[in-house]
């Protein structure tokens, strides 16, 4: 569709649509202080300068509007929660926005905002730690959750091998290409909003909330973005309700581009957690029970999302046992975001480092430890849904074969013995997706041109680089029976295709395509007599005939789905991962991965192996790289910038990547037998870090003579790889 005009850095983004007569550029005023008052704003000097127009705060709100940028029945966080666009006092957040300097160029009003001065009261320290908020009991209270299966206290009583311990994980910031950006432009009747987001209802909702206006007073617009991963939720609303503010203000149009440093200081991030866990097998290495208590860093707000983490916490394992309670606890820091693979990422890290270590105290092979857990179908997950369509069995047995592993971990085992200073480790890990519909769908619009046959489509999904668009286009010609050429999906509007779900979850493309295809049955059903009088014409002449008997030749289409408490499918999946470790620098490189995972029919490989790959990557960003750091002072971040934060580049990819699709695995309950690729993959990366882990582990055991458990703290950076691998000066001897 549009992939040559991507690749060439042809194709247009919100960012980039043309500067439009009287055009105003705006940057964000943001707090500097993790807690404390807002006493004055001044913008004196910015105002000074040639080119500034003007400063937009909480003040110029227009009348009737609220100054809460969150849309009603939002239910990511707490119900009924409010939270100012532009803050008028109480600061909770380094990063908090309080208004907006106008300028004619983008450069001018950066520096303008730099040029404003805030004055404080009641400056008190942040509390930036988790364990600090667990110590000082910051709870949210309501948002404590707890799941119990069977009786894991008796179970592990009755275990022949019990271990216990701890296992974290930090922020994890979004790192798209496209930063956040919207521009506003003021109509005869409204007022027209290009928005880089995820979720166009909920914006749309977002602006006309601040302008205390009707919902079709906001013609909402998204084209393409250059990545989302849930990093375009909840702050793009931000994003275009300022942008809105003003250009309602103003009456003239305005961009809101935010630059790297203000999206990391102002925007969710993947939330933080502690977890302490005991866990039992029996004497064959079958797990009896699991207890984990995990600590949630929320930020300034609790959230729904953690859910998720209890629901998937069991991944690709069966136990029968479990008593899970989650806590989340309030920390100086901006909400926590939905991003990729939010309960699952969080997940892995945990229930792989329980199999690690019990493995470990088993004495057994991690690899046969592993799959003598594997789910098998009709066994029934942490919240009761049996597993159907279970291929976890045949993929790991299957991925075993292909990569090897016996082989390569007796070669591994042979190189760190003939190695001190260089290391290898080798994991085999397995994971579960579990999809679910929620019940908003996506609307979409097919409408065919009788003079020429072709075709538009508008939808409510949102392309990100998913290849939503190709995916609806694809359905699109094989449901009409027309070459592929002849469609065209175009971006998404609200006042065509409204209400929607946002873009996001793994399942949007799927319900895209199935929306898409119920639009086609309408309009196959408005051809159909003219296809019987003329069953041998050609499109052309169908549509031609139907265009002068008065057929509707456009429809809409929303795919519903009425059960969304129950898990539709999983995506099952199986990695193998081989790392290489310089333990005296802790500079690491994955040698080899292997995948394999069952994907259903995929409506197209090319684009699904793509999503396999960006998944992936982003999992060894989470798990080894991407570390983020505030001042604990101020509470302001520290590593908000290309610098000094490390997202995954081309030398931490894998140099031997091997990725294979489960072959002859329909599913039955997907759209056009497919299955999600978008996140299942995500949590496979965790066996890097087990990798990187079991290297730094065998220079421990050389140099202390004994074999100990090194616990799992991520990301497992490259500092933190040298720092434990216990190596002192007196072992650097020729």
């Amino acid at each position: 569709m549009t992939a040559h005009l991507q690749a060439t850095g042809e194709a247009m983004f919100t960012g980039d649509l043309p500067e439009l007569k009287r055009e105003l550029r705006a940057a964000f005023v943001l707090s500097t202080i993790g807690v404390g008052e807002i006493v004055q704003v001044d913008t004196s000097e910015a105002l000074k300068l040639p080119g500034v127009v003007g400063f937009i705060g909480a003040g110029d709100i227009p009348p009737g509007g609220e100054n809460n940028f969150i849309p009603a029945n939002y239910h990511l966080y707490e119900p009924d929660w409010k939270d100012e666009l532009f803050v008028t006092k109480d600061i909770d957040y380094a990063g908090r926005p309080i208004g907006l300097i106008l300028a004619e160029s983008q450069a001018l009003a950066e520096q303008g905002a730099r040029a404003v001065t805030v004055t404080y009261k009641n400056v008190q320290r942040p509390v930036m730690d988790l364990r600090e908020a667990i110590q000082k009991n910051m709870i949210f209270e309501k948002a404590t959750e707890q799941k119990i299966v069977g009786n894991a206290e008796a179970a592990l009583k009755e275990a022949a091998y019990v271990v216990e311990g701890e296992c974290e994980m930090g922020n994890q910031y979004y790192f798209y290409i496209e930063n956040q950006v919207a521009l506003s432009v003021p109509s005869e009747d409204g007022i027209d909003v290009y928005s880089a987001t995820q979720c166009s209802e909920m914006a749309q909702r977002s602006v006309a909330q601040l302008l205390g206006k009707p919902m079709n007073y906001c013609n909402m617009i998204v084209s393409r973005l250059g990545g989302g991963f849930g990093g375009k939720f909840l702050h793009s609303c931000a994003v275009a309700a300022a942008s809105a503010v003003a250009a309602e203000v103003t009456g003239r149009p305005v961009r809101l581009r935010v630059d790297l440093s203000t999206d990391m200081q102002f925007n969710g991030k993947r939330f933080p957690i502690v977890a302490k866990y005991k866990a039992g097998c029996d004497s064959e290495g079958k797990l009896l029970g699991v207890i984990v208590d995990i600590f949630v860093d929320a930020g300034h707000v609790a959230t729904t999302m953690t859910f998720d983490v209890i629901s998937m916490l069991d991944q690709g394992y069966y136990c029968p046992n479990w008593k899970v309670t989650m806590k989340q606890f309030k920390t100086n820091k901006v909400c926590a975001g939905p991003t990729r693979g939010p309960g699952q990422v969080p997940a892995c890290l945990m229930i792989e480092t329980i199999l690690e270590h019990l493995a470990m105290e088993a004495r057994q092979c991690p690899v046969i430890f592993r799959e003598l857990n594997l789910f098998v179908e009709g066994q029934k997950n942490l919240f009761g849904t049996p597993q159907r369509q279970c291929t976890l069995k045949k993929l790991w047995q299957r991925l075993k074969q292909m990569a090897d592993v016996q082989s390569r971990l007796d070669d591994i085992s042979k190189y760190n013995k003939d190695n001190l200073w260089r290391k290898r480790g080798l994991s085999m890990t397995a994971s579960r997706y579990d999809m679910c519909y929620y019940p908003t769908g996506f609307p979409t619009h097919v409408s065919v041109f009788a003079a020429d046959g072709t075709v538009v489509v508008i939808t409510a999904g949102v392309e990100m680089g998913q290849g939503l668009y190709m995916k609806v286009a694809q359905a699109v010609a094989y449901s009409l029976g027309v070459p592929l050429e002849f469609v065209k999906v175009r971006p998404n509007q609200n006042n065509v295709t409204p209400n929607p779900l946002w873009t996001g979850g793994s399942i949007s493309s799927e319900r895209c395509v199935a929306s898409a295809m119920i639009a086609c049955e309408k309009i196959k059903a408005q051809l159909q007599p003219f296809r019987e009088k003329q069953p041998d014409a050609d499109w052309k002449t169908l549509l031609q005939a139907a265009w002068e008997g008065n057929a509707v030749l456009s429809a809409g289409g929303t795919h519903h789905y009425d059960n969304p408490q129950v898990d539709l499918y999983a995506t099952y999946m199986a990695g193998v991962v081989e790392t290489e470790v310089d333990v005296l620098t802790g500079q690491y490189q994955v040698n080899r991965v292997d995948l394999l995972g069952d994907f259903g029919d995929s409506m197209n490989p090319t684009i699904d192996i793509g999503q396999v790959e960006g998944a992936y990557v982003m999992g060894l960003g989470a798990y080894l790289t991407e570390d983020i750091f505030f001042s604990k002072e101020t509470g302001k971040l520290l590593n908000g910038g290309t610098w000094d934060y490390k997202p995954p580049t081309t030398k931490d990819i894998p140099i031997d990547w091997r990725i294979h699709f489960l072959p002859d695995s329909p599913n039955s309950v997907g759209v056009l037998s497919s299955k999600a690729a978008g996140e299942p993959p995500i949590g496979l990366a965790m066996g890097a870090l087990l990798s990187v882990k079991k290297a730094v582990e065998s220079v421990r055991e050389d140099l202390s003579g004994k074999k100990t458990f090194l616990p799992v703290a991520a990301p497992f950076t490259v500092e933190k790889a040298q720092l434990a691998s216990g190596i002192q000066v007196n072992h650097l001897h020729v």
